[in-house]
């Protein structure tokens, strides 16, 4: 059984125990047969699909999406841009094409905590973090399946989901650039800024650049 038909059958339980009307937002590793030839495995973990940029229905899926569509809403060209500054070592930014942003996006794993639609911004802090607690098993099931070595976590900076997703991490220390570092086993972690701030993009970007290449993230 594939990675992929793994998380499908884990992702059936998941909708029948939690869902009942609400589309069901998939998600997961986006292309397997590109994802296992990747030489860094990245992992994104964001909060709640923004119902708006996504069709409805019962069921959704951000793999099929991202692998057979264009996606034109910022979140997705920001977390490909990453991916191929990641994957290349951050080349100038003004050399990544529109193109070369949809071939990134099917490079990467990517998950949300939870996986029916909000409206562009998460719920009630305690509401959403009730919610992870109860499906966490559900949610360190799915990474489990997906294996990452670099993790991404775009949470809003939330010091609870982050010891909630990772409770056997190190100590989350500062890069150097304000921004939190950590591992968990062999998985590299930053927590980073959510691909929908207001930050300009070739910032975001930089800014990642010299997180990855700090003397303390080199170090984990």
């Amino acid at each position: 059984m594939t990675r992929s038909e793994m998380l499908f059958n884990h992702f059936s339980k998941w909708r029948t125990a939690h869902f009942s009307d609400e589309t069901f937002y998939s998600d997961g590793i986006i292309n397997e047969e590109i994802y296992d030839q990747t030489p860094q495995k990245i992992l994104f973990i964001a909060k709640e699909p923004n119902a708006s940029n996504h069709k409805k229905g019962n069921f959704s899926g951000f793999c099929d999406e991202w692998n057979n569509d264009r996606p034109e809403y910022g979140f997705a060209m920001r977390i490909a841009e990453w991916a191929y500054g990641i994957l290349n070592n951050f080349p100038i930014f003004s050399d990544l094409t529109v193109d070369m942003r949809y071939e990134y996006l099917k490079k990467i794993a990517f998950i949300n905590c939870k996986k029916s639609g909000g409206g562009g911004t998460a719920g009630a802090v305690q509401e959403f973090n009730q919610l992870v607690t109860d499906q966490l098993d559900r949610i360190h099931y799915e990474i489990e399946i997906i294996k990452p070595e670099i993790v991404i976590l775009c949470l809003s900076h939330s010091q609870y989901l982050r010891q909630l997703l990772f409770p056997h991490s190190t100590d989350w220390i500062n890069s150097g650039y304000d921004v939190k570092i950590a591992k968990a086993n062999n998985v590299k972690l930053i927590d980073f800024y959510h691909p929908s701030s207001r930050n300009v993009a070739p910032a975001a970007y930089s800014l990642l650049q010299n997180v990855m290449q700090s003397d303390k993230f080199q170090m984990l």
